[in-house]
């Protein structure tokens, strides 16, 4: 099936599935987020391999990858992902993409090896103050979509039975995908029915705290360009609302999450924000043309100035 065809190459501890797609420089790397697989991607990698080489992979725990013994934390997927390139035949440096959590273990690669990153694409990125919306100034997002809520009922489910596990999972499953296309959500399901899935998404939540301090504590970022790409905040809104989070709390949120991704925005002297218009935080499902756009830029950008 060529929507997961792929191979496994060593990045440290274990071994890693990753997909390699196109030809050229300079390849495109992909960082999805907490929970993201990398066949979710293979839309956006198909179209970017038509112009350059596209690397989608799963992390550890994830999908076609076994799970790693080490931390599920940003250091040691950084180093994870610097070891499966240096183990490929992709050439440095590359274009990072990050989406939300992707976002801040693409800084910890960015902040570790410089010489390996020739731009970067944020996409939704996490950021330092984040998880200043999970406190008493957003009482109702704490209580609905904070990670620490998020957490308990993953955790719930997890300790369920297996044929509990199995019809609680089931019909959630198949509702959510039920639009998409076949050849994307048979395979998603089929992972997202593993509990080794839900097991590495809460290891991963419980380490964000840790994870955004650890890059915080590293001042460098390279001087390459860097697309920080967001949402549509009246779409986040309406969410928001329809989620149980009053109208005016919704605005607050979205006010600091454009800040905060304007200060992203600031992490290189070549920095842009950008924002998707009609697009909720998964840009790459809900507008994902502006992605393809925006990422096809940053690859002409970098190779006008290789040429000079």
């Amino acid at each position: 099936m060529d929507i997961i065809d792929g191979v496994y190459l060593n990045a440290g501890d274990v071994n890693l599935f990753i997909k390699v797609l196109g030809e050229g420089n300079p390849p495109i790397i992909i960082e999805p987020a907490i929970g993201g697989l990398s066949v979710e991607w293979y839309y956006i990698q198909k179209e970017l391999s038509k112009i350059t080489t596209v690397v989608t992979y799963d992390r550890a725990g994830y999908a076609e990858s076994p799970s790693s013994n080490a931390p599920r934390n940003s250091f040691n997927i950084a180093n994870h992902l610097f070891n499966l390139l240096f183990n490929s035949d992709v050439e440095h440096p590359y274009i990072l993409i990050g989406h939300l959590e992707g976002g801040l273990y693409v800084q910890h690669f960015a902040k570790m090896f410089h010489h390996y990153v020739a731009g970067v694409v944020l996409v939704d990125s996490l950021f330092q103050d984040y998880f200043k919306l999970e406190s008493e100034d957003f009482p109702d997002y704490f209580e609905i979509a904070s990670y620490t809520t998020k957490i308990n009922n993953l955790q719930k489910l997890v300790d369920l039975d297996k044929e509990s596990f199995k019809r609680r999972i089931t019909p959630l499953l198949e509702e959510f995908y039920q639009n998409f296309p076949d050849e994307y959500r048979v395979p998603i399901i089929s992972y997202q029915s593993d509990k080794k899935f839900f097991e590495t998404i809460i290891k991963e939540m419980k380490e964000l705290r840790e994870s955004i301090d650890e890059i915080a504590k590293i001042n460098s970022f390279p001087n390459v360009p860097l697309y920080v790409i967001t949402h549509d905040p009246k779409v986040m809104e309406s969410l928001s609302v329809q989620i149980g989070i009053p109208i005016e709390q919704a605005k607050k949120i979205e006010e600091f999450w454009i800040e905060n991704q304007k200060e992203l925005a600031q992490l290189s002297p070549q920095g842009k924000l950008l924002l998707a218009e009609n697009s909720d935080r998964n840009i790459h499902y809900s507008n994902p043309l502006f992605l393809l756009d925006k990422i096809k830029n940053i690859v002409v950008e970098i190779r006008n100035k290789e040429d000079r």
